[in-house]
């Protein structure tokens, strides 16, 4: 009998919905960089972590006056969201 493969999120025991690359395809990973079962819950989750990672590294490339320009885009932007 072939068991069930369960999410490798510590402290999870949902079934796996989906195979997550280490280094996501996106940034241009490969299956040869390493890959985890997840449940869709985690696998969404670590993409929006990895996201929210990857921008506070490039924020601190970035000088003051276009950080505050990309305040502002985030702002209309969230303001927009909102009206939806």
């Amino acid at each position: 009998m072939i068991s069930e493969i369960i999410c490798r999120k510590k402290g999870c025991s949902n079934p796996e919905d989906n195979l997550h690359h280490l280094i996501p395809r996106w940034m241009g990973g490969k299956d040869i960089d390493g890959r985890v079962y997840l449940c869709k819950k985690h696998h969404d989750l670590i993409h929006i972590k990895i996201k929210n990672k990857l921008v506070k590294i490039l924020w601190d490339f970035v000088d003051e006056e276009k950080k505050e320009k990309c305040r502002q885009i985030i702002k209309s932007f969230t303001e927009e969201w909102l009206k939806k």
